[in-house]
């Protein structure tokens, strides 16, 4: 699958949840979205600095992250179920993420950053783990989630045993 081909892919299924997305697809509309992100950033810097000054984001890169916030979020469900994965799994990552900025940062402004680093590296600890779950290899052949996107099979093809 190419760029093109994933960006109509993931746009065409904007919320669809269901399902099973290749790595290619996941990734270059991963890419996809962080051009826009930059283009829209660059233009928010031209068109109203003093908002982007005042605000820290302007507001065509607010609207262009909220427009592609939920498409994002289902490719990458249906990534985690090309790898038999249940979509909850975003879930618990984004709230272990919070839990653990919370926590380097209480640690931070009472004097412990020592703590905070260890939450930090926690962090950092969980981004890598979702990354690799992202990079594996889908199952082969259908899993509970459908059919294999890359050969469209049903079920994994199997080799007839000779009769004895």
């Amino acid at each position: 699958m190419g760029f093109g081909d994933a960006i109509r892919v993931c746009l065409r299924k904007y919320v669809d949840f269901m399902g099973r997305a290749r790595r290619s697809e996941y990734w270059w509309f991963l890419l996809f979205c962080l051009l826009v992100g930059i283009a829209s950033s660059i233009v928010d810097r031209v068109v109203a600095p003093g908002y982007v000054a005042a605000h820290g984001r302007g507001p065509i890169s607010m609207l262009v992250s909220l427009a592609l916030f939920l498409p994002s979020l289902a490719v990458a469900v249906r990534r985690l179920h090309d790898i038999d994965r249940t979509g909850w799994w975003i879930l618990g990552f984004y709230a272990a993420l919070v839990v653990l900025v919370w926590c380097a940062m209480a640690a931070a402004f009472t004097g412990h950053p020592g703590t905070a680093v260890i939450f930090l590296v926690a962090m950092g600890g969980l981004g890598i783990w979702l990354i690799v779950w992202f990079v594996t290899k889908g199952t082969p052949g259908a899993n509970r989630f459908g059919p294999d996107p890359i050969t469209g099979d049903a079920a994994p093809s199997q080799v007839p045993t000779p009769a004895i």
